[in-house]
């Protein structure tokens, strides 16, 4: 019976913390751990088409090349974040598409609501750093951290507006125009201010 008193102490200790052989001696220092600079990561600058600039450090999914389907040579092509200068998008078609409904349960036709989506299909320019171009389609997110601010933008072949609006007040959909992408840190700029 002892034994298994005994046992059940040295299992209590184990799980408390482990079993020094003295209590004198410190407990080891914790390991420092560093993260890696990310790959995937570059500084750089992201103009939309309705002309908002954002600056900052922009990425992809984390150890995912961009991948582009080069329309010149019918094939998928993965480029490395790294090896990209520019990218940026181009619509090849942009409509407006009305939103219908079925008239009543068990009935064919459709009446249209009044509602309509902004949609369209777009290109993908890459620039890499050697200075080629590969014109295809690409769908990627895009995160851009401006300060604190983090921005979720998106490559696609295809876009639709989120929700339905009236016909009338459909505005176009905001897109990527110009990516620009750096190794360089942007110089901190030095705040000015007016004492009096």
């Amino acid at each position: 019976m002892r034994g298994l008193l005994a046992a059940a102490v040295f299992l209590v200790a184990i799980r408390a913390g482990g079993v020094r052989a003295c209590e004198d001696e410190p407990p080891p220092p914790p390991v420092k751990r560093e993260s890696p600079k990310a790959e995937h990561q570059r500084w750089g600058t992201v103009v939309l088409s309705d002309k908002t600039r954002i600056d900052g450090l922009i990425s992809t999914t984390a150890g995912k090349p961009v991948r582009i389907l080069d329309r010149k040579k019918n094939v998928y092509r993965d480029i490395k974040w790294k090896k990209i200068e520019r990218l940026a998008q181009v619509p090849d078609e942009q409509w407006t598409e009305r939103e219908w409904r079925w008239l009543e349960g068990g009935n064919d036709e459709k009446v249209y609501t009044g509602r309509a989506y902004a949609a369209a299909k777009y290109h993908t320019i890459i620039t890499l750093k050697s200075g080629e171009r590969i014109v295809g389609d690409v769908v990627a997110p895009i995160y851009v951290k401006a300060g604190k601010t983090l921005h979720r933008l998106e490559l696609s072949k295809r876009a639709k507006s989120p929700k339905p609006v009236a016909e009338d007040e459909l505005k176009p959909l905001v897109y990527i125009k110009q990516l620009v992408l750096t190794d360089k840190e942007p110089e901190k700029k030095e705040e000015v201010t007016n004492d009096e």
